[in-house]
Protein backbone atom coordinates (compact mmCIF):
# COMPACT_ATOMS: atom_id res chain seq x y z
CA UNK A 1 0.00 0.00 0.00
CA UNK A 2 1.26 3.33 -0.86
CA UNK A 3 2.41 6.07 1.51
CA UNK A 4 -0.52 8.56 1.81
CA UNK A 5 0.96 10.59 4.74
CA UNK A 6 4.21 11.51 6.61
CA UNK A 7 3.98 12.58 9.99
CA UNK A 8 7.22 14.37 11.14
CA UNK A 9 7.90 15.01 15.23
CA UNK A 10 10.75 17.94 15.56
CA UNK A 11 13.20 16.93 18.87
CA UNK A 12 15.48 19.26 18.87
CA UNK A 13 16.78 22.44 16.98
CA UNK A 14 20.48 22.63 17.89
CA UNK A 15 21.96 25.89 17.76
CA UNK A 16 25.92 24.90 17.78
CA UNK A 17 25.10 23.19 14.04
CA UNK A 18 21.98 25.19 13.29
CA UNK A 19 20.27 21.45 12.75
CA UNK A 20 16.60 20.64 13.08
CA UNK A 21 16.30 17.33 14.69
CA UNK A 22 13.44 15.33 13.40
CA UNK A 23 12.02 12.23 12.93
CA UNK A 24 9.48 11.01 10.33
CA UNK A 25 6.57 8.17 10.63
CA UNK A 26 4.62 7.42 6.99
CA UNK A 27 0.79 6.49 8.26
CA UNK A 28 1.76 2.58 6.94
CA UNK A 29 4.25 1.85 9.95
CA UNK A 30 3.29 0.55 13.11
CA UNK A 31 5.63 1.80 14.74
CA UNK A 32 5.54 5.35 17.04
CA UNK A 33 7.58 8.01 15.32
CA UNK A 34 9.32 8.13 19.01
CA UNK A 35 11.04 4.23 17.63
CA UNK A 36 11.80 6.12 14.33
CA UNK A 37 15.72 7.10 13.57
CA UNK A 38 15.87 10.74 14.14
CA UNK A 39 17.62 12.61 11.47
CA UNK A 40 19.52 16.16 11.26
CA UNK A 41 18.42 18.78 8.53
CA UNK A 42 20.04 22.04 8.53
CA UNK A 43 17.67 24.98 7.26
CA UNK A 44 20.23 26.11 4.90
CA UNK A 45 19.81 22.83 2.87
CA UNK A 46 17.08 24.62 1.18
CA UNK A 47 17.09 27.81 -1.32
CA UNK A 48 13.98 28.50 1.28
CA UNK A 49 14.49 31.02 4.23
CA UNK A 50 11.05 30.87 5.69
CA UNK A 51 10.89 29.16 8.51
CA UNK A 52 7.45 27.05 7.63
CA UNK A 53 8.72 26.52 3.90
CA UNK A 54 11.86 24.87 5.13
CA UNK A 55 9.71 22.55 8.02
CA UNK A 56 7.34 21.83 5.01
CA UNK A 57 10.39 20.76 2.57
CA UNK A 58 12.27 18.75 5.66
CA UNK A 59 8.75 16.94 5.98
CA UNK A 60 8.49 16.72 2.14
CA UNK A 61 12.48 15.00 2.17
CA UNK A 62 10.72 12.50 4.93
CA UNK A 63 8.13 11.03 2.72
CA UNK A 64 11.42 9.00 0.75
CA UNK A 65 13.26 8.80 4.52
CA UNK A 66 9.69 7.31 5.98
CA UNK A 67 8.94 4.99 2.82
CA UNK A 68 12.65 3.35 3.55
CA UNK A 69 11.83 2.70 7.07
CA UNK A 70 8.62 0.92 5.83
CA UNK A 71 10.52 -1.65 3.34
CA UNK A 72 13.53 -2.36 6.00
CA UNK A 73 11.01 -2.59 9.31
CA UNK A 74 9.52 -5.26 6.34
CA UNK A 75 12.83 -6.82 5.53
CA UNK A 76 12.98 -7.40 8.85
CA UNK A 77 10.04 -9.88 8.97
CA UNK A 78 11.26 -11.64 5.71
CA UNK A 79 13.17 -14.27 7.24
CA UNK A 80 13.32 -15.75 4.06
CA UNK A 81 14.91 -12.65 2.62
CA UNK A 82 17.55 -12.24 5.29
CA UNK A 83 18.51 -16.04 4.89
CA UNK A 84 19.05 -14.75 1.46
CA UNK A 85 21.18 -11.91 1.83
CA UNK A 86 22.87 -13.91 4.43
CA UNK A 87 23.84 -16.35 2.54
CA UNK A 88 26.20 -14.20 0.12
CA UNK A 89 28.08 -13.16 3.04
CA UNK A 90 31.90 -14.06 2.26
CA UNK A 91 30.94 -14.53 -1.23
CA UNK A 92 32.62 -12.95 -4.15
CA UNK A 93 29.85 -12.40 -7.14
CA UNK A 94 31.03 -11.16 -10.88
CA UNK A 95 28.72 -10.22 -13.23
CA UNK A 96 28.75 -9.28 -16.63
CA UNK A 97 27.31 -6.54 -18.53
CA UNK A 98 24.48 -8.60 -20.13
CA UNK A 99 23.35 -9.57 -16.86
CA UNK A 100 22.20 -6.27 -15.94
CA UNK A 101 19.80 -5.92 -19.42
CA UNK A 102 17.20 -6.27 -17.49
CA UNK A 103 17.90 -2.91 -15.64
CA UNK A 104 17.97 -1.01 -18.64
CA UNK A 105 14.85 -2.17 -20.65
CA UNK A 106 11.87 -0.07 -20.84
CA UNK A 107 9.81 -0.07 -18.11
CA UNK A 108 6.15 -0.04 -18.73
CA UNK A 109 3.38 1.62 -16.43
CA UNK A 110 1.20 0.00 -14.47
CA UNK A 111 -2.74 -0.64 -15.30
Amino acid sequence: MAISSVTMKVYEFDEASNSIIVAFKSDQSTKSIDDQPRMAFQPTMFEDTDPERVIKRIAHSGLSVAETQDKQDALKENLVAVDAYKSKVGQSLTFTLADFDEFNAPQTPAV
